[in-house]
Formats: structure tokens, sequence, C-alpha cells
């Protein structure tokens, strides 16, 4: 019993202990390897000044109005 319980434990062991092994020895990129390009860095996302009502149904009736109708559902 003790010899079993001794040659589970060796086994175990050993094939924990070759969980941690590697067979690379130094890895390195393919010769014709280019590093990805950094991430530009976004702006500000929100405008900075609050939107101007007035100036916004200026531009809504000029530009969307013809084709939206004055409510903007199409009619």
């Amino acid at each position: 019993m003790k010899f079993s319980h001794f040659l589970y434990v060796s086994i175990f062991t050993i094939a924990i202990s070759a969980c941690n092994m590697t067979l690379a020895q130094d890895v390195q990129p393919p010769s014709n390897y280019v590093a990805p390009t950094a991430v530009p860095t976004l702006g500000a996302l929100y405008p900075v000044n609050a939107p101007d009502v007035v100036n916004g149904k200026i531009i809504f009736a000029e530009k969307c109005a013809p084709c939206h109708g004055d409510g903007g559902l199409g009619d």
C-alpha cells in the first residue's frame, strides 16, 4: 500500500513538473513582423459648449425639413 501511494505521488509530481517546462529556447518574432501602430488618442467625445437650440432650428429648417417635415416624422 505504501509503495503504490509513493508511486502515485511520484507520478503526480512529475506530471505537475512537466506542465511547467517549456521546450522553447528563445522566442523571437518572425523577421517580417511589423509592430502595430499605437492607437490615436480620441479628442473630446462631447461638445465643449452647450448646443445652440436657435441655431439648430435654423439648420433643421434649411437642411432637414424639406425631406423630414417640420416635425421630423416625414410628414
